[in-house]
């Protein structure tokens, strides 16, 4: 995927640390990156579905939903809404 994810209307991201979602923002543009970690703090497991609950995810938005494992395995599914 490339910078920016233009096919990607937003990015949801396994909310860990302030680092990884500027990494996260860094990689694609950060107006797309769904952001919760400022609020909340860490989730654990349920960042994502946390995020994507506060995100108000309209019909057919394509999402980028990110996860990372001890921040060194990442893998990710795009799902259309």
């Amino acid at each position: 995927m490339n910078k920016g994810a233009p096919s990607v209307d937003r990015i949801v991201p396994h909310q860990t640390s302030r680092a990884g979602i500027e990494l996260m923002a860094k990689l694609w543009s950060p107006e797309k990156v769904v952001v919760t970690l400022p609020e909340l703090g860490n989730t654990i497991a349920a960042s994502i579905p946390v995020a994507l609950h506060r995100a108000q995810i309209a019909d057919g938005e394509r999402l980028l939903l990110v996860g990372t494992g001890a921040g060194t395995l990442y893998g990710g599914v795009i799902y259309q809404h």
